[in-house]
């Protein structure tokens, strides 16, 4: 049985770990343990924004972080936890000194990659899922209890950014779930993204 829950602080440490499990080699696992915790907690603790976590057979299996106020949520980020996040950033630092320093340096000016033509819609963050629990359905249920959060909080959607090259399963995960291509863009290094959005109130 599966079971979706707001987070709480307790939660932290197992979510990172769902986190490192779901994606391995990207850059947010590269930086480590520390710096995971740090992030996902600003999202249990900023008014504007939440962490839900889904439950299988007891076991917290996966995760959904999002915000319904992008630059409010970011600024807010910045300055109350910059510094220690840059901290925390160090080992990945020592491994990867050149790509760290850029992802950091546009971390200073990220404000969600929204478009100027989308609106007022929520940010869907970050979702994952431990590869030991893929294939049971645990990513749509806490898509659809985040669509459900997001509609009762008068939003009229949600978007989220995604790699354009050799990320295929997930855009049809992503379609599957009721997202479209909204536009493309390029972030830092020449990485190409997809910017996708759901909405529910047009």
């Amino acid at each position: 049985m599966s079971v979706v829950h707001v987070a709480r602080k307790v939660d932290v440490s197992s979510i990172v770990d769902v986190h490192i499990s779901a994606f391995p080699g990207f850059f947010l696992t590269i930086l480590g343990p520390n710096f995971l915790k740090r992030f996902y907690s600003v999202f249990i603790e900023h008014q504007d924004a939440e962490l839900l976590t889904v439950e299988h057979d007891g076991k917290l299996c996966g995760f959904a972080a999002y915000t319904w106020n992008p630059d409010e949520f970011f600024s807010y980020m910045k300055r109350h936890y910059g510094l220690s996040l840059a901290f925390a950033m160090f080992p990945g630092l020592l491994r990867n000194p050149v790509l760290t320093l850029q992802k950091l340096y546009r971390a200073m000016f990220y404000r969600g990659d929204k478009a100027p033509s989308m609106g007022n819609l929520a940010l869907l963050s970050s979702i994952g899922v431990a590869r030991s629990s893929k294939g049971q359905g645990l990513g749509s249920i806490l898509i659809e209890r985040m669509c459900e959060d997001l509609s009762e909080r008068h939003c009229k959607g949600v978007y989220l950014t995604t790699d354009v090259d050799e990320n295929q399963a997930t855009l049809r995960f992503y379609e599957k779930q009721g997202f479209s291509i909204h536009s493309q863009f390029t972030q830092s290094g020449g990485r190409q993204m997809y910017r996708l959005v759901k909405e529910w109130d047009k």
